[in-house]
């Protein structure tokens, strides 16, 4: 990949970050509109700036400033003054944003009539430009896939999996491309609520007939692909098993990025449908962190011992009914044994991976926002989003990471042992505090 497509992909990649930060902290000014679903009708226009988190968001009337919102389901029919700053499942532009666009989540789609005045930047899955779309300035994504038969004016500098070029590139286009071994067997959103529709793309690089770049027009992939005549195309061959290397900054980026996206999107998910229970954790965690730190140790000891114990008594047992020629007890002792296994392992996964860092998240929002803006403290998803960011930041950070992720894992396990306490009627008073 040449010098400068690899720098313009870290300042799309880091310019996506500084939207999410800016998310946080403009937010700790202004409150804005939360909700399972909120409209902003055709009639109506906003003075200034926006800010919003929703299970379903609708901009059917006017934004004068920026708009800045997170939620499952962000549907632009109307117009956005200024700036879109965007993270959600699904962000489809209908109208039209007059400046940039920035946006991170699932899939992204600017549909036909659908209009970004200047930059569109982002990262995520899915990006798709429909027939008759336009963008006013340059396009930069980094992602799995991408469809591009909108209008873009600029420059259009795309890092995917699967790139479909159908459309117009008015400036130059530097894109990076896989192959088939780079492709999962299916969609991985299709097992997600409310998931949105993501079309498929076939690996690698595929151009249109009627596709025209205005300027340079370079690609990295291991094949070369099919150029149609009037293209102008300069192909640089790239390995599909490239010899082992380190992780780039590049590589560190996206990492924290996809880390962000994937547990804002589950976080989301928990505190729209299980709000109860996310907060019960939290509650466990802010009233006594040292003991859900203390918990969690010895949560993880008890995995660690105990579940080759009970593997082995299982084992026992179905050889003592074995011996007793007791064949449809053995067949239904093995069968609840592997299926309580498979439930604990599968538990102990989902905790180290995502509620520990979701739960650890809202609590450290917490903290931060009652120190600066109290009445944000108890809305149901900025204290979220603020930790997230911490959390992932201090994740992404070498060495010091690997000691975050451990001491959130503890405290997460830490908080469903009290958590589980509390609901069991089961006392705990020398719990330090």
């Amino acid at each position: 990949m040449p010098a400068s497509t690899k720098t313009r992909h870290i300042v799309a990649v880091i310019a996506v970050l500084l939207a999410l930060l800016g998310l946080t902290s403009t937010a700790l000014a202004f409150e804005g509109r939360s909700g399972d679903d909120v409209v902003i009708p055709a009639d109506e226009v906003v003075d200034g700036d926006l800010y919003v988190t929703a299970g379903t968001f609708t901009l059917d009337g006017t934004i004068k400033g920026d708009l800045v919102v997170g939620g499952g389901e962000i549907i632009i029919n109307g117009t956005v003054e200024e700036d879109l700053l965007a993270l959600g499942q699904s962000i489809i532009i209908h109208g039209a944003v007059l400046d940039d666009v920035r946006w991170t989540g699932a899939a992204l789609t600017v549909n036909s009539g659908g209009s970004v005045g200047d930059d569109l930047i982002g990262a995520g899955y899915s990006m798709e430009m429909d027939k008759g779309s336009t963008v006013g300035g340059d396009l930069l994504f980094a992602g799995f896939q991408a469809l591009l038969a909108g209008d873009v004016s600029g420059d259009a500098d795309v890092s995917a999996n699967s790139v479909d070029l159908t459309g117009t590139v008015g400036g130059d286009a530097d894109i990076d491309v896989g192959s088939a071994e780079g492709a999962p067997p299916f969609n991985p959103f299709m097992f997600m609520p409310n998931a949105p529709q993501i079309p498929t793309v076939s690996p690698g690089l595929t151009i249109g007939d009627n596709a025209q770049v205005g300027g340079e027009f370079n690609y990295s992939s291991p094949v070369e692909a099919d150029v149609p005549a009037g293209i102008d195309a300069d192909h640089e061959a790239v390995s599909e098993a490239p010899e082992a290397a380190g992780p780039t900054i590049l590589d560190h980026i996206l990492d924290a990025i996809r880390s962000f996206v994937s547990l804002a999107i589950v976080g989301l998910l928990l505190l729209w449908l299980v709000p109860t229970f996310v907060e019960g954790l939290t509650d466990a965690v802010e009233t006594k962190t040292l003991g859900s730190l203390g918990r969690g140790i010895l949560a993880v000891l008890a995995f660690v011992i105990g579940l080759p114990i009970f593997v082995v008594v299982i084992a026992v047992i179905a050889a003592v009914f074995g011996l007793l020629t007791l064949s449809n007890l053995v067949a239904l002792v093995i069968l609840v044994g592997l299926f309580l296994v498979f439930t604990l392992i599968v538990t102990f996964i989902l905790m180290f991976a995502w509620i520990a860092k979701i739960v650890v998240s809202v609590w450290l929002g917490r903290l931060i926002l009652q120190r600066t803006s109290a009445g944000l403290a108890e809305h149901r998803f900025w204290p979220f989003f603020v930790g997230l960011v911490i959390v992932v930041i201090l994740a992404a950070i070498p060495y010091l990471g690997g000691l975050v992720n451990i001491l959130v894992a503890l405290f997460g396990f830490g908080t469903l042992w009290l958590w589980g306490q509390h609901r069991l009627g089961v006392s705990d008073e020398a719990e330090p505090e």
